[in-house]
Parts: structure tokens; C-alpha cells; sequence
């Protein structure tokens, strides 16, 4: 079982790498990386790799219960969708 930081950073990965998602992004400049998950003194917050912002307020709603599996199944019916109209 992972760790409730280890937890946290793989729910805010899996939300950041959803296609269907607006993702967490940079209060400086929104056309820097996606943020990026860290744990500092058991804290997890974002960090911008690409200047100093960092953001400790989460949405709730990345840390909901089976939010990667929700995000399979809305992969795998656009796909059917788009493979029906090609």
C-alpha cells in the first residue's frame, strides 16, 4: 500500500495525464508545464518546473474515489466513438 503523500502524488499524476481534464497549471503564466506534484515535509503541494510557483491548495475532486478508472472508461469510449466515425 502506498503512503498517503506517495497516494496523493499518483492521484494528482493520473488527473494531470487525463486527456478529459482541465489540467493544474501554472498562477504565473499558463503556458508553462503542467504542474507538477512534490512532497515537502510530508506536505504534498504543485510546483511549476519552469519558475518559483508553487500551490498548496489541491481540488478536492483529483483525490475522489476511483477518479483513474473513471478516466479509462472515458478513454476507451472516445476512441470507440472516433474509431465509429472514421
Amino acid at each position: 500500500m502506498l503512503g498517503l503523500g506517495k497516494e496523493k502524488i499518483k492521484k494528482i499524476n493520473d488527473w494531470q495525464n487525463c486527456k478529459f481534464v482541465h489540467l493544474l497549471t501554472c498562477g504565473n503564466n499558463s503556458n508553462h508545464k503542467s504542474l507538477k506534484p512534490v512532497e515537502i515535509n510530508n506536505t504534498v503541494i504543485l510546483v511549476c518546473e519552469n519558475c518559483d510557483y508553487k500551490q498548496t491548495n489541491i481540488p478536492d475532486i483529483i483525490f475522489k474515489n476511483n477518479f483513474a478508472k473513471k478516466s479509462q472508461i472515458m478513454e476507451h469510449l472516445y476512441r470507440k466513438d472516433k474509431n465509429a466515425n472514421t
